[in-house]
């Protein structure tokens, strides 16, 4: 996942400082739309000309976008097919996707006594339990 965002920060970064046809061609195209037509593309030209040597640079950035999309599918595929098999009813608990349920599994690991109560878990996902209400203090003055 990392790595397919910091592409596309990279495509978007390159594309503001593109050339103005370059630029031109590509605004106002959601994300996905812009890698798919990056990728689509033909460039032709001259390592002389920056319009050319940018769009180079765009489509192969674009293709490994998708590259790495394909790569995240068949992972969440793989993933789901765990979870089907060990929790199926965890991915219809609302909010709980593929991503959630498979790190609820791999914290749990094979001790569900780690998830007794949240102050036992918290500190196993990497975050504080929720904090106690405080006793209300008298006003003084």
């Amino acid at each position: 996942m990392k790595a397919r965002t910091a592409a596309i920060n990279q495509i978007k970064g390159l594309l503001v400082s593109a050339p103005d046809k370059l630029r031109s061609k590509y605004r106002g195209l959601g994300t996905s739309a812009v890698i798919t037509a990056l990728q689509r593309t033909r460039p032709s030209g001259h390592m002389d000309d920056p319009e050319y040597v940018c769009l180079l640079t765009l489509k192969a950035l674009a293709t490994r976008c998708h590259s790495l999309a394909a790569e995240i599918a068949t992972a969440d595929t793989a993933l789901q097919e765990i979870l089907d098999t060990y929790a199926p009813m965890l991915c219809d608990l609302p909010g709980v996707g593929t991503e959630v349920a498979s790190q609820l599994l791999v914290t749990v690991g094979d001790n569900p006594d780690r998830l007794g109560n949240e102050a036992k878990f918290a500190p196993s996902s990497g975050s504080p339990p929720y904090p106690r209400p405080r006793a209300k203090q008298p006003v003084t003055g």
